[in-house]
């Protein structure tokens, strides 16, 4: 969790001498509960965004789930990067 820390100096407006977790509330949306999850954050963690409540019940939320990313796993290079000795056409 230490990676995922950042110093004040790149905070606006903060104390010096403390750090924050990137993950920070959205205080300009229109919804009050809305965060940012830092650039740090997405590149430790996949993120999973589940809309399917929104799209298929009208809800008026969305579920989000999180895990640490497996650094074997190759998925997202064999579907997209054509470079990689295992992409595949679909």
């Amino acid at each position: 969790m230490k990676d995922l820390l950042v110093p004040s100096e790149h905070v606006y407006g903060s104390d010096v001498g403390k750090c924050y977790i990137g993950i920070f509330p959205n205080t300009n949306a229109k919804e009050p509960n809305t965060f940012y999850l830092g650039q740090l954050y997405m590149l430790k963690y996949y993120t999973f965004f589940d809309v399917s409540g929104v799209q298929e019940n009208g809800t008026d939320h969305l579920t989000i789930g999180t895990g640490l990313k497996n650094p074997d796993a190759t998925i997202l290079q064999s579907m997209y990067n054509v470079s990689y000795p295992g992409f595949k056409v679909a």
